[in-house]
């Protein structure tokens, strides 16, 4: 199943409406500990002729690093054991998810319209906690680490000479990031797609998709955002 350009506008439109309104009058980067991203930005590239894609930003944990869902321990992999926090001693971070460890990376997911493949596109890059300064690229077993889920791990792997996450040239920036190769995407969502006639059509794709492509690369999309857009799509 393809998504047009128009389509796919609407789409990350709702998404970030959504972000928007869970928000609420915060700024547009998140301290909500029960929300996993940083912020959503839509972005415009005048030097694409007006491409447009959004950016989502995430704190990932770095190897050996593993928080619970409480933020309040910290299990060491080398050790197996779980510590109590002792919160003088954090520096306070960009979100306040207590962490007596150095902070890990900002995984910088970049959603683009392919013209080609007619299909949403996943980037990964990363950067530098509370910056913007970008950061090589890990290798691709940390990338399986750190954000692959093992249910995903053999799948993607299967896929292709080189599995289903490569390396490329950001479409927008130049730079060298990882993508989540397209190919069996339109498959994908034609098995996953059987409201065709849903007038948001475009919001229920992409949910659709950041479950199974989002997904595999650990961007799963938080309850918040979720409940938000289907109460819209409730009182449309």
């Amino acid at each position: 199943m393809a998504l047009s350009q128009a389509e796919f506008g609407r789409a990350v439109e709702g998404l970030e409406g959504a972000w928007r309104e869970v928000l609420g009058d915060e700024p547009g980067v998140c301290s909500n500990e029960e929300v996993e991203w940083e912020s959503v930005e839509l972005r415009t590239d005048e030097m694409q002729l007006g491409t447009r894609y959004l950016r989502i930003r995430r704190e990932v944990q770095t190897h050996g690093q593993v928080l619970e869902d409480g933020g309040d321990k910290v299990e060491h992999e080398d050790e197996g054991v779980v510590e109590e926090e002792d919160p003088e001693a954090l520096l306070p971070p960009a979100r306040p998810k207590p962490d007596n460890h150095s902070p890990g990376r900002i995984a910088i997911y970049d959603i683009v319209h392919s013209p080609s493949y007619q299909v949403p596109v996943l980037y990964l890059t990363f950067s530098e906690p509370r910056t913007i300064k970008s950061v090589p690229l890990p290798t691709i077993d940390e990338i399986y680490q750190m954000l692959v889920p093992d249910s995903f791990k053999t799948p993607m792997r299967d896929v292709g000479i080189m599995g289903a996450l490569s390396m490329a040239d950001h479409p927008i920036s130049g730079a060298p990031a990882f993508f989540v190769h397209p190919c069996r995407t339109q498959d994908v969502m034609t098995a996953l797609s059987d409201d065709y006639d849903k007038p948001d059509i475009a919001e229920h794709y992409l949910m659709l998709w950041l479950g199974a492509i989002g997904g595999s690369v650990g961007l799963s999309v938080p309850v918040s955002v979720a409940q938000t857009l289907a109460k819209k799509r409730g009182e449309a």
